[in-house]
């Protein structure tokens, strides 16, 4: 017991490290600090992130219990690209606050005010009359807390970088990204079956979802007290738009960081245009929607051994060809959702499997593939203003491929090829995995290639 108690005291400790334990950049080399910093924020991703996670498929049962309809859940549909374009102000709260510390607790702070502002409308809403108000002010506040948590990424990110070594990075991050990965099925698990008993219980189903709501900003707030024993790192800012103040300006016109933001547009753009299709796709196949959820619960566990694969490989050969080949082999394997006019749901469930890799796996590499590339001054300012750009990109590609098959299928397009015959979904996935497929061409032009330290 007094074992436990001291590994215990030892765990909340600040971590602040001492002079011989950080290298000549101000980064934590000792193992025993970072192995507990790296559990900390691993923990912390699922306070306030994880939680987020389960969330996804319950905003649309909520706005359907308020009385709202397609509008609404359109808006509710930006919130992934709401916190992408407001990242960058994860760079400028970094920046006012001088201490990652202190800008990641106001952050949390942010995501706690908009769940209990939730947790609040939904306890209104008991009230049939209330009930519009109420509806608009969800989605408001639904999209400020998708907003805080893309704040909430960005200063994360350049915290990471602050205090850890590029040899150490992917032990570092391995670990977080798979407690992060369970503790989004768990939620997801949760949520799920506390929205089914709701659904299943009329009378009491906002009462569940306001006790849904209520869990996250708690949640936020349970990580604000953990976080702070996080060893705490001085951020290095670069000013987003003019020189000055004793800060330069990003680089706005280095290759590195135009191919990163290509990258991920064409990954993004092309993934997302497949999967915001893929769940229709199915129920034409008459497959079930517990299926779909066995398949996501497989995906879950190949992503996690995955992450500690991954994390190995990348401390030693560093994040850009393991990126290269994870995108080259997952965007190949789009095609099988292709085959399936041939081969029926067996390709479908093999994509399924090997699209684990594609998860927290790959969002590992990319991340910190940008760590390896961007410099330590005005890290946080270049991730905030390409996920700018690449929210924007990805917006327009996903809807331009809805107008796309919406076109298509009114057209009446079929192609009989090789005994199968092809639809409009069929054409858009090939499309879809062709641009994917191109996301490592800029991998491979920018090469090694890096933006300098100044």
């Amino acid at each position: 017991m007094k074992s436990f108690l001291s590994h215990l005291k030892l765990f909340f400790q600040d971590g602040t490290p001492a002079p011989d334990q950080v290298d000549d950049r101000g980064r934590i080399t000792d193992r025993a600090i970072q192995n507990r910093n790296r559990l900390k924020f691993g923990i912390g991703n699922i306070m306030y992130q994880s939680e987020e996670c389960g969330l996804g498929p319950i905003h649309t049962a909520i706005i359907k219990a308020l009385g709202g309809g397609a509008v609404q859940l359109g808006y509710m549909g930006a919130a992934g690209s709401v916190g992408s374009l407001v990242q960058w102000l994860g760079a400028w709260l970094l920046a006012r606050t001088g201490s990652s510390r202190r800008a990641m607790t106001f952050a949390l702070l942010g995501g706690a005010a908009a769940g209990f502002a939730l947790t609040a409308l939904l306890l209104m809403a008991l009230e049939p009359g209330w009930r519009p108000w109420c509806l608009t002010g969800y989605v408001i506040f639904g999209l400020l807390l998708a907003g805080a948590s893309g704040i909430q990424v960005n200063i994360e990110t350049s915290w990471i970088g602050d205090l850890t070594p590029p040899s150490m990075m992917g032990w570092f991050t391995s670990i977080k990204w798979l407690i992060s990965a369970l503790g989004g099925l768990a939620f997801l698990l949760l949520f799920g079956a506390a929205a089914q008993w709701g659904a299943r219980h009329p009378q009491y189903e906002l009462h569940v979802y306001a006790a849904l709501l209520l869990l996250v900003g708690c949640s936020h707030i349970v990580a604000v007290l953990l976080i702070r024993t996080i060893s705490d790192r001085r951020p290095q800012p670069a000013n987003l738009l003019f020189a000055g103040k004793g800060n330069a300006r990003l680089h706005y016109a280095a290759l590195p960081f135009w191919g990163y933001i290509a990258f991920f547009v064409l990954w993004s753009g092309g993934r997302s245009s497949l999967i915001g299709f893929t769940t229709a796709y199915l129920l034409s196949l008459n497959y079930s929607m517990t299926g779909i959820s066995m398949l996501l619960a497989i995906q879950f566990v190949i992503s996690g051994l995955m992450l500690l694969v991954l994390g190995r490989v990348t401390d030693r050969f560093g994040s850009r060809r393991p990126l290269i080949a994870v995108s080259g082999v997952i965007a190949c394997c789009m095609f099988l959702w292709v085959a399936s006019a041939w081969f029926g749901l067996a390709p479908i469930i093999l994509y399924m499997i090997v699209n684990g890799a594609a998860g927290h796996a790959h969002s590992m590499l990319a991340i910190n593939y940008g760590q390896e590339i961007f410099p330590s001054r005005g890290r946080a300012g270049y991730f905030g203003m390409s996920r700018v750009v690449i929210g924007v990109a990805v917006m327009i590609c996903t809807v331009s491929a809805g107008y796309f098959l919406h076109a298509v299928s009114a057209a009446g397009w079929t192609w009989q090829l090789w005994g199968a015959e092809l639809n409009a979904y069929h054409l858009l996935f090939t499309l879809c995995s062709l641009f994917t497929l191109c996301s490592v061409v800029p991998l491979l032009l920018v090469g090694r290639q890096t933006i300098p330290e100044e």
